[in-house]
């Protein structure tokens, strides 16, 4: 043989054999290694070569599931279903609703995990609905204060905008990732309290929501204190519009909108992390059938339910009737949830701050 014809022959790849899997390790990041690995092996192979990647109980489970041939993608679909943990509807939206930039994670790597959430806590969304929830959680999420801050004084218009900017500001500011963060209640963006930032004279520059103290002034019936607590020390309306959006100054992004229910003025708070909308107990709103209800708000405490009611919601100059679950108190007149904004293919505009409904 010439060695030319020898210097042609393919060399042959090689991956590092994955480690197994064990019941309670990331099945994502396995399943990740394993594929690339199992296409360097023969077709005929492949079975036998991810059972032994599997630990002895993972294998114990699922080896009579795997049919004998080769691996496709419904493998990994029934691996996925019997090695992991099912979780409920309401638990995967709680999973989304409160998943923050970890300690070392980069912002690139929590919009994919957000992603990754997302496919399985949002199903049956709209596209357009399910990328603006992500870009939501992603803004409240993000852990770098200067990242947030960022946000609120420009707000990305779309979801890659929100990833390069964050990129772009996370590197320039070395990559710095904040302290790991508390354990213990979360707030309603996610995120702990934190404590004012001062001013060149002194002055509270603004703060985030701080439960504890929510929680307290709710118990003093305080309304203008948990309002303040909620909505930061100094908060900003966006561009001047019919519907007006408001925002804390340090990113909080659960805005508010004005508008009327049953011809009364009131302020709704439009949550994408809550599945109902709820209106507060008022003589214009009339109850229906009682439905039974346990509701919790984000700091564990329950939410007292009277009933359903469908009062008629006026944004802007739409009026539509929404079923609603009608509760004891509440700091706001109504939370608008998912199910109005999808229902009535609603779009928030967080760089224009306006909230649009269908027809409008």
């Amino acid at each position: 043989m010439r060695l030319g014809q020898f210097g042609n022959k393919p060399t042959p790849v090689s991956l590092p054999v994955p480690d197994k899997f064990d019941i309670g390790d990331n099945f994502d990041m396995w399943e990740a290694r394993v594929r690339p690995y199992l296409e360097l092996c023969e077709p005929g192979h492949r079975r036998y070569t991810l059972l032994s990647l599997l630990g002895q109980e993972a294998f114990t489970l699922v080896h009579e599931e795997i049919p004998e041939g080769g691996v496709s993608e419904e493998t990994f679909s029934v691996l996925r279903k019997i090695l992991t943990p099912q979780k409920t509807m309401s638990e995967l939206r709680d999973e989304f609703r409160y998943r923050t930039q970890k300690p070392g994670e980069g912002v690139r790597q929590y919009s994919v995990e957000l992603k990754k959430i997302a496919r399985q806590a949002l199903v049956g969304y709209d596209p357009s609905v399910r990328e603006m929830l992500i870009l939501h959680r992603f803004i409240d999420g993000v852990s770098s204060a200067a990242i947030r801050e960022m946000f609120s004084l420009d707000p990305p218009g779309n979801l890659p905008e929100a990833v390069e900017r964050a990129a772009k500001r996370e590197a320039t500011m070395g990559a710095q990732i904040s302290p790991k963060s508390p354990q213990g209640m979360p707030n309603v963006s996610g995120r702990p309290g934190d404590q004012p930032r001062r001013g060149p004279y002194g002055r509270d520059r603004g703060r985030r929501f701080q439960p504890e103290r929510w929680v307290r002034a709710n118990e003093r019936k305080d309304t203008s204190m948990a309002r303040k607590e909620y909505n930061g020390a100094i908060s900003k309306s966006f561009h001047v519009s019919a519907v007006p959006v408001v925002s804390t100054v340090f990113g909080n992004f659960s805005p508010t909108v004005d508008g009327f229910i049953n011809g009364v003025k009131g302020t709704f708070l439009i949550d994408t992390g809550s599945s109902c909308t709820l209106v507060r107990e008022a003589s214009t709103i009339t109850l229906g059938e009682r439905v039974p209800q346990r509701l919790w708000a984000a700091n564990n405490q329950e939410i007292q339910t009277l009933g359903v009611a469908k009062p008629i919601f006026r944004i802007g100059h739409q009026e539509v009737a929404h079923q609603a679950i009608v509760v004891k108190e509440l700091l706001w007149d109504a939370i608008i949830g998912v199910d109005f904004l999808t229902l009535h293919q609603c779009l928030i505009n967080l760089a224009a701050g306006i909230l649009h409904i269908a027809g409008e």
